[in-house]
Formats: C-alpha cells, sequence, structure tokens
C-alpha cells in the first residue's frame, strides 16, 4: 500500500514492477472544465474502474512504477463551476503558507491539503485543463527547464506559456504560484526521480486544450497522454492494448516559448471584448484596443506579444485579471 492517504477520488495503479516514476493525471481541477473530466473517465473505463468515484490500489503488470489517475476537485465538478467555494480556486491554492495554517479554511485549500501527500511523491504530473474562448492547445507552468522541454517536446502544441514572475496569481496577493504544477516542481519526487534527476524534484504542466466545452479535443489529448506516459517509462505497450487506443508517436517539436508579462486589472463594471479579442493567442501591438466598459472606458494594450488567458466576461472578478499579455523568450 500507499505510505500516505489516498485522496478521495483518485485511483492508484500500481506496476508489479516498481521500478518507474509516479505519474498523476488529473481532470476536473477546475470544474467547468470537461475536457480533462471526459478524458479520464474514457481511461477509466477502458481499464474497468469506477468512472464515478475511482478509488483504491489497483495491482497492474502493464505498469511501470505507479499511476494515478482522478479528479482534481470533485465538489467543483459537482456544481460544475470552476471552484467549490467563492475564496480562490484549487489552482490558486498551493501557496505553502496557507496550507499549513490551520485557521484558513475553504473547500478549495481542503481539497489542496488532501492531495499534498500524492504530490510530494510525484515525479510527473499531467494536470488537463481548458479555456473560456476557443484557443489553440498549450502547455503552460512556472520555468522553463530541460526537465519539462523534454516533455513538451512530444506535446503537438505551438505554444507554451511560463509564468516566471508570478504573475498568475499576483493579483491575489500570493508570492507563490499557487498552481498544482508549482507544488510539484517545487516539492515532489519519489527516490525513482532523485536517481533519474540526481535531486528530488517533480515535472507538473497543465495542458490547456482549448475551450472548456469543446470535447472534440478528448482523442488527441488522450493520444498525447499516452505518448508522454511511454516516453516518461510509465506504461508497456499492453497497457495500450488495455484501452484500445494508440499514442501520437509525435515527433519531437519546439513549441514558441513566452512568458506572462502584464495583465489587465478588471474594474466593477460589464466588459465586452472587441471583435476578434475573445480567442486565445491573438498577437496584438502595443495601444491596441482590446474592449470597453459598459460605462464607456476603453481599455488597450500596454505593450506588444500575445493576448492570452481572457477571463469570459460573465467570470470577471472586479480586481482580478481580466487578460493577460505575455512576451517570446524562446
Amino acid at each position: 500500500m500507499s505510505s500516505f492517504s489516498l485522496p478521495s477520488h483518485i485511483c492508484h495503479l500500481k506496476g508489479v514492477n516498481q521500478d518507474g516514476p509516479t505519474v498523476v493525471i488529473l481532470g476536473g481541477t477546475h470544474g467547468d472544465e470537461r475536457t480533462g473530466v471526459v478524458l479520464v473517465k474514457r481511461l477509466l473505463s477502458d481499464l474497468d474502474l469506477s468512472t464515478e468515484i475511482p478509488s483504491g490500489e489497483h495491482l497492474r503488470a502493464d505498469i511501470i512504477g505507479n499511476l494515478y489517475l482522478g479528479f482534481g476537485n470533485p465538489k467543483a465538478m459537482d456544481i460544475e463551476n470552476r471552484m467549490a467555494s467563492d475564496r480562490r480556486d484549487l489552482n490558486r491554492s498551493f501557496q505553502t503558507t496557507d496550507l499549513f495554517d490551520s485557521s484558513q479554511i475553504w473547500e478549495d485549500l481542503e481539497r489542496a491539503r488532501e492531495l499534498v501527500p500524492l504530490f510530494v511523491h510525484t515525479d510527473y504530473l499531467f494536470d488537463i485543463h481548458a479555456t473560456n474562448f476557443d484557443s489553440p492547445p498549450f502547455v503552460c507552468f512556472g520555468h522553463d527547464d530541460p526537465e519539462h522541454r523534454e516533455l513538451y517536446q512530444h506535446i503537438p502544441v505551438p505554444f507554451v506559456l511560463t509564468d516566471p514572475d508570478t504573475r498568475l496569481s499576483a493579483d491575489m496577493g500570493l508570492t507563490e504560484l499557487a498552481t498544482t504544477d508549482y507544488f510539484v516542481d517545487t516539492f515532489g519526487g519519489s527516490a525513482w526521480g532523485e536517481k533519474k534527476f540526481g535531486r528530488k524534484r517533480g515535472v507538473g504542466l497543465c495542458y490547456e486544450t482549448g475551450q472548456q466545452q469543446d470535447l472534440s479535443r478528448v482523442e488527441a489529448a488522450l493520444r498525447t497522454m499516452l505518448q508522454l506516459m511511454l516516453q516518461v517509462g510509465a506504461i508497456t505497450s499492453e497497457f495500450l492494448e488495455a484501452i484500445h487506443e494508440t499514442p501520437s508517436h509525435n515527433p519531437p517539436v519546439m513549441p514558441k516559448v513566452h512568458a506572462l508579462t502584464t495583465g489587465e486589472i478588471t474594474r466593477d463594471c460589464p466588459f465586452s471584448y472587441d471583435q476578434g479579442m475573445n480567442q486565445g493567442w491573438v498577437p496584438i501591438t502595443k495601444g491596441t484596443r482590446v474592449g470597453v466598459y459598459q460605462d464607456g472606458q476603453e481599455v488597450f494594450a500596454k505593450e506588444d506579444g500575445m493576448l492570452i488567458l481572457q477571463r469570459a466576461p460573465e467570470k470577471m472578478i472586479p480586481g482580478h485579471r481580466m487578460f493577460f499579455v505575455a512576451k517570446r523568450i524562446g
């Protein structure tokens, strides 16, 4: 059995051969993003495991090491909302000062605390996400490094988004990125990983598949997950036979790497994007109008770059970011 309590709604596929990585695949970290949930349910179904409440340890000869499959935030999924509380969503709840402060209590933080014992043993986290608006798929995490590069060159995406200056969570007053991938990058890693990397570390990434209701991306995302699991040595060919699917076999690519630079803070007033400004990865120049508030105040880009991570008007929160600009760094 695992040396820690298994989080709810996650099952453990334990390899007969334990000389391999600990891999976690999550869907539903945000409860209104369906692609990852459907993908995980597809894997669970093909493996004859519960698709509603995955749980328990299952010994398998087609796993090398340990594979954990399940749902990031079941309570948010139940209400089909980004978060389970009105405080801060799960993917901003991994700030260590909150995790270990018993006076801090909200639903998403409680789920983060439940996931922490798993994440500190995780070598690779693949957290499957989606965007408010239509967008090409992309990968995001904090800092670009060789360990992440070894993974994302096998993911068929045109862009990689990094956040070396922790801008994503700055509007919430956080000093850490506080995402799932950040926590695994900073605190993760098994004994197997220490041998591979020469130190204790994990490698986490969020795979943004496209618009959050667009289930046409599920098959491509599933094949990419299979290729990643093969790439890190977590599964055998028998696993592929069990789920009746083949990996993508994507030739190595080098997507354009960007970093978040500036963002626009939302006012307490209804906002509308200009035509074409509510798509992912829109090239933009300084001074271009992005949209207008109902009271007539216009919003312009403050610098050249890519318009990214636009929040849908109905999901905007006053005082938080409505969009970001990212600049290419590699």
